[in-house]
């Protein structure tokens, strides 16, 4: 089996490509044999609920983002030494082609450009999702009701979310100095959000609240930095045991999870979205439902993993068959996610 995925691999990227048919297969299951008989999965989800998806798509998401960088940085690493293209082969276009990809300055550069946008574009837009009735209940809330300092507390803690990833996996200063380039703006918003945080849990329990939170915020920060310097940046993935749990986890695992974590997400935003058009009187169709995709984040993640070398060319094909999939069987439903929302009007 072994042998086998690892000649299956020199033609095609496995995480991609789980991702993608985890996209398909979930996208064919619940917009054609779930939606039509039971209706949309989270049309009554409340803020807990929102708030958990965000966290999660938020966590795999930049997980999945920073393996593409450390893929990325792995690659130039092999093709400085001479390893890429291995010298016992021939290198095919696709070979020279990524050679080139990693020689190449500029590809860097608007990788991290395109990440950083990305990754900020999560961070911001998803709490941003549930800030409409977020606004309305700190509106609602008491001088003294903890439910002020809500919204702050959501994006202090979608921040750290986004922030770990990276720490953990990147183990050379230039990677660590790269990702903390690309969360800088979350950084900075952290820095601000973090006192309002404590005021928030100071009105939910006092003095003990805030005490509590600011030791379990330090305890995890703390926590962070030991398991990176006594673990991974001692590369214990070089334990036998361990490295049969990496290879899976990376090539499988992760990618699995961060598409289902994006399905559920794009579902979040279609019920939102549609809410918003048919308040404004306009139709709930494709052609009004791609632009809030495109903001939801699975578009632009999966522009970013297909032209992250080393590019081949049976995932650009593949991807293509999944988007198409996934838009079709979507268009498929929309009339019905229409329908759901004109109770709500």
């Amino acid at each position: 089996m072994r042998g086998f995925l690892e000649k299956f691999s020199r033609i095609v990227n496995l995480n991609e490509l789980v991702f993608d048919l985890t996209l398909s297969i979930t996208a064919i299951i619940v917009y054609r044999l779930i939606v039509p008989k039971a209706g949309f999965l989270f049309s009554g989800s409340d803020i807990p609920f929102t708030i958990a998806v965000i966290v999660c798509v938020q966590f795999f998401t930049a997980l999945f983002f920073a393996g593409i960088l450390k893929r990325y940085d792995e690659m130039q690493a092999a093709v400085k030494t001479g390893a890429y293209p291995p010298a016992d082969s021939k290198p095919g276009f696709t070979k020279r082609f990524n050679k080139r990809l990693a020689e190449t300055p500029a590809v860097g550069i608007l990788l991290g450009i395109f990440v950083f946008a990305a990754v900020t574009s999560l961070y911001i837009l998803m709490p941003m999702s549930v800030n409409n009735v977020i606004a309305k209940i700190t509106m609602e809330a008491a001088d003294n009701d903890p439910n002020r300092y809500l919204g702050m507390f959501v994006f202090f803690l979608t921040g750290v979310i986004v922030i770990l990833p990276g720490v953990l996996i990147f183990k050379d200063d230039k990677g660590a100095i790269r990702w903390m380039i690309i969360i800088s703006l979350l950084f900075a918003y952290e820095a601000l959000a973090f006192p309002f945080s404590i005021v928030y849990f100071a009105f939910l329990g006092g003095a003990v609240g805030a005490i509590l939170f600011v030791l379990i915020t330090a305890g995890a920060v703390t926590g962070t930095i030991l398991l990176k310097r006594c673990f991974i940046d001692k590369d214990f993935t070089a334990i036998p045991a361990v490295k049969k749990i990496a290879g899976p986890l990376k090539m499988f695992v992760i990618p699995f999870f961060t598409a289902i974590a994006m399905i559920v997400w794009s579902e979040l935003s279609m019920i939102s979205a549609a809410q918003d058009l048919i308040h404004e009187n306009l139709a709930v169709n494709m052609a009004n439902i791609f632009p809030y995709l495109l903001l939801s984040g699975l578009v632009p993640v999966r522009v970013v993993i297909l032209f992250a070398p080393p590019v081949k060319p049976l995932n650009i094909l593949i991807s293509a068959v999944t988007m198409y999939l996934f838009f079709v069987n979507l268009d498929s439903v929309l009339v019905k996610l229409s329908g759901l929302m004109v109770p709500l009007k």
